[in-house]
Parts: structure tokens; sequence; C-alpha cells
């Protein structure tokens, strides 16, 4: 199966799909959105806290999808709320 990198490098069409991060520690129910989404699209964009909630880090749901489901993620890593040291930490 191809990347979605090389998808783009060939100037295929792709789809995306953004899900937000669970609530709490618990991501079975993303694990379960994302499952049903395998397949049909090249990859799931992780939000990092949409509507300024606090929410799982995007990086670790990235991470947990792309090595127990076997799905690329591109995880969003926003400014907001974050001072140069906060963004350090985090990458």
């Amino acid at each position: 199966m191809m990347t979605l990198r090389e998808k783009h490098k060939q100037g295929k069409f792709t789809i995306t799909v953004e899900l937000d991060p669970p609530k709490s520690s618990s991501a079975q129910k993303v694990f379960d959105q994302a499952a049903r989404l395998k397949g049909k699209v090249d990859a799931i964009n992780i939000a990092d806290s949409p509507m300024s909630k606090m929410r799982m880090s995007p990086i670790s749901l990235s991470y947990l999808l792309q090595h127990n489901e076997g799905i690329e993620t591109i995880f969003h890593l926003t400014c907001r709320d974050r001072n140069i040291i906060g963004l350090q930490s985090e990458l």
C-alpha cells in the first residue's frame, strides 16, 4: 500500500479525515472510528485541543493509532496556549 507521501509525489488524489482526541485517557472510541475508516482514507488528521478543550495529546494518539491500528496519521500541533519551552517539550 502506498503512503500518503508517495501518493502526493505521484500527484494522486488523497483523502484524509479529522478525528478529535478523546476527553479522557481512553482512546477506544477513536480506535473504533479509525478501524471503520481503515482502507477508505489515506490518513487520519488528529486535531490539537479542538474548541480549546483539554483532550489527549494529538502526538500520543497519533502514535497509538499508527502502531496499534496501522493507520497513517497527521497530528496537529498548535502554538496557542504554548510558549517556546512548551512547544520544544512536545517535539
